[in-house]
């Protein structure tokens, strides 16, 4: 297997050139907290984080969430949440992993190696994200 990432912090931006676009015609509500909270880096724990995330999903069509609660017992660096949705045409299914992380806070070898493999499957987008990258959020879930 070839490496197709320049570098780790490419590998962590979860890169990848063989996912297929996701159709942000899918809901057009808007998130309470994107105007509540002015650049998403309040957040007290990376639970916070993820529970908004979480919320902004599921205003946006997200049927299919998963958050290993108790990760002691998962894989190691198994990615913090996995997100289905089908299309409008109900032809495919659209999925975004995420493994959030707070500022300062570094991914692990086994997480960046999660986002690899997520990211080599045909329509789904990983990602390491943090607070700051709410904008790529809203991308990602739209």
């Amino acid at each position: 297997m070839t490496n197709r990432y320049e570098s780790e912090a490419e590998l962590a931006r979860g890169v990848s050139d063989d996912v297929r676009a996701l159709n942000p015609k899918l809901c057009g509500q808007q998130h309470e907290q994107a105007s509540k909270a002015k650049n998403h880096t309040d957040y007290a724990t990376e639970a916070e984080f993820q529970n908004d995330i979480i919320d902004y999903a599921k205003e946006h069509g997200w049927t299919k969430i998963y958050h290993t609660h108790d990760s002691r017992h998962s894989e190691a660096g198994f990615s913090d949440l996995v997100m289905l949705r089908p299309t409008k045409e109900d032809e495919f299914v659209q999925g975004v992993v995420l493994e959030c992380k707070m500022p300062g806070a570094k991914p692990t070898k086994a997480q960046l190696e999660w986002i690899a493999l997520w990211n080599r499957v045909p329509g789904i987008r990983a990602r390491v994200i943090r607070p700051a990258d709410w904008d790529e959020i809203e991308r990602l879930l739209k």
